[in-house]
């Protein structure tokens, strides 16, 4: 079907020829869209051969995806950073979805925005980033939307944008959310806007949005959820019922790592990390700053269990009896206030 005529008024050259760009790329899209269920519907199997569901041992395309994130290790989600969503935080069969951190935002929570598939912009609220990846070209601020930092910890950290980029990207969200004018300097790096109702980039917008849903979702679960009284750590029942076991897979570093979890700490820009001490029978507590190093910042802080508490924090460093463990923990400090923990999905 031909695309609807589109008036663009005194809309500047520049932005009328992006958005031209992008419907070429649209165009193809839909053509190998159609080839695609045109050949299902066939049943053409040779096309699409049935095969096993892949993982990383099968060498399948999963093989190459980058391992779980560790929220312990991985910088903190914060804003100028560009992430990489993991598979079960995008619907379907999505392509990676890249997403850029535009501000912090009330309530604790972040801006995000996602970078599209496409090449050139589609409407005046996606910015030609300049970037040379392909998969960064395009930043689609218009579908900014506000997400947890707790939900964005399952992400892998990419890279950081530069000032440039981070002061354009924030101009073209103000200019999409509140109709501010853009600066004279941004005018050839948007597409053009949308003037009629069946224009086909309002179907694509639609798609956009639906590829953000899955982290606005958690993020809503979360708040619903932020306040525990007590942590708890989930392996810990499973180590103290089977203890030869557990001390002896503690023997591996590796292995013994797996047995612990990490909390954000709410009141601050830290994370909590619990680990199995290689023993067997005592957890360490480690203290973190963004970037995944031992921080002080919290030193004489104690942990505290129905056996008592825990010598206080040193070097970001303490250490607590595993049966001690058994009910939960609080984290106090030192002026006797009680911090709040979110733990970080694995």
């Amino acid at each position: 079907m031909k695309s609807p005529s589109i008036r663009t008024g005194s809309v500047p050259h520049s932005q009328r020829l992006n958005s031209a760009k992008w419907f070429e790329e649209w165009e193809l899209e839909q053509k190998a869209l159609t080839a695609m269920h045109a050949a299902l519907d066939r049943d053409e199997d040779d096309l699409f051969p049935v095969a096993a569901a892949p993982s990383r041992e099968s060498g399948g395309f999963l093989a190459n995806w980058p391992a779980p994130a560790d929220p312990a290790r991985d910088p903190c989600p914060a804003a100028g950073q560009i992430r990489l969503l993991p598979p079960d935080l995008t619907p379907g069969l999505a392509p990676p979805l890249y997403v850029a951190i535009l501000s912090d935002w009330e309530d604790d929570l972040l801006l995000v925005a996602p970078f599209t598939s496409f090449q050139a912009p589609a409407t005046g609220g996606e910015l030609l980033t300049g970037r040379r990846e392909p998969a960064l070209a395009v930043l689609a601020a218009w579908a900014t939307v506000s997400v947890s930092p707790f939900v964005l910890a399952r992400s892998w950290y990419i890279d950081a944008m530069d000032d440039d980029l981070r002061t354009a990207a924030w101009q073209v969200f103000q200019h999409a959310a509140t109709g501010l004018a853009l600066p004279a300097t941004l005018e050839n790096r948007v597409g053009a806007p949308i003037v009629h109702p069946f224009d086909p980039r309002i179907r694509y917008q639609r798609r956009i949005s639906a590829l953000m849903k899955p982290i606005m979702t958690l993020t809503v679960k979360q708040d619903a959820t932020a306040n525990v009284a007590k942590t708890r750590l989930h392996w810990l029942q499973a180590a103290v019922k089977q203890r030869e076991p557990v001390a002896l897979a503690a023997e591996s570093e590796a292995v013994a790592a797996e047995l612990g979890e990490s909390f954000v700490i709410l009141e601050t820009r830290l994370t909590l990390r619990t680990v199995l001490e290689t023993d067997g029978h005592h957890c360490d507590f480690e203290i973190c700053d963004r970037t995944g190093n031992l921080s002080s910042a919290l030193d004489g802080t104690v942990v505290v269990t129905d056996q008592g508490e825990s010598p206080g924090f040193v070097g970001g460093q303490t250490r607590v009896p595993l049966d001690d463990l058994a009910n939960g923990f609080l984290i106090r400090k030192s002026d006797g206030q009680h911090l709040t923990l979110r733990q970080i999905p694995r």
